[in-house]
């Protein structure tokens, strides 16, 4: 199976002849191409995992659980920079116990307001592509993170809600995985648990710090006029 992973022009040609000739999901016609290609995973394949419900659902939640995580992350970068830019916050939140802590963490050197930049320089507001009003660089800053910040929230739900489904999909697909198991309900259930944890995978550990000097500095931004 190892030694057939790498999909080429010839596997590509399988799966058009299937799809053509089964007309069905085109996932199927994939685990078709690999069935001929490694035709030893032939009884592993089809014991019951690879039903029309089964193969595509894991592999998209996959997909949305790694492609919310580069995301999140830049996205807390951009939040985090803003509000150090937008308030300041060497300069007065080092009173936060919680935000002096993190700030001293030399991981968080990057986010700090750049030598140069003036968050009390007026500037101008647009809506709509059209000038509305004056407004200081800073404030126009905050305004940016606050909307990074639902934005984060919102990624940060989905990620921590996504569902993995067992290795079931059909009657069938649990049938035979009770066949496998001699009836035994308790141990398919497991068995579907086990299958499911590895797929569950936790953030980075540096995000809660991050996270924590945000909220932080919300907090101190609550505190004021």
């Amino acid at each position: 199976m190892k030694a057939r992973l790498k999909v080429t022009g010839e596997d590509f040609e399988v799966v058009r002849v299937e799809e053509k000739c089964s007309r069905h999901l085109s996932l199927e016609q994939h685990i078709h191409a690999f069935d001929v290609a490694a035709p030893a995973t032939v009884g592993i394949m089809h014991y019951g995992a690879a039903t029309s419900s089964f193969s595509p659902t894991i592999p998209e939640s996959i997909l949305v659980r790694d492609v919310l995580e580069p995301l999140i992350k830049k996205t807390t970068k951009v939040y985090i920079q803003l509000l150090l830019f937008g308030t300041q916050v060497e300069g007065w939140v080092l009173e936060t116990s919680i935000a002096g802590t993190i700030l001293s963490d030399s991981t968080l050197d990057a986010h700090r307001t750049p030598a140069g930049c003036y968050p009390a320089e007026p500037n101008l507001a647009h809506k709509h592509l059209q000038v509305t009003q004056l407004i200081t660089a800073g404030k126009q800053a905050v305004k940016w993170a606050q909307d990074a910040m639902l934005d984060l929230r919102s990624m940060e739900q989905v990620r921590s809600e996504l569902k993995f489904c067992g290795a079931r999909g059909t009657t069938g697909t649990q049938a035979s995985f009770l066949g496998i198991f001699q009836g035994d309900s308790t141990e398919c259930d497991a068995q579907a648990s086990r299958f499911r944890r590895p797929l569950h995978r936790p953030m980075g550990t540096d995000l809660p710090k991050m996270r924590l000097l945000a909220d932080a500095v919300f907090i101190d931004l609550d505190k004021c006029d």
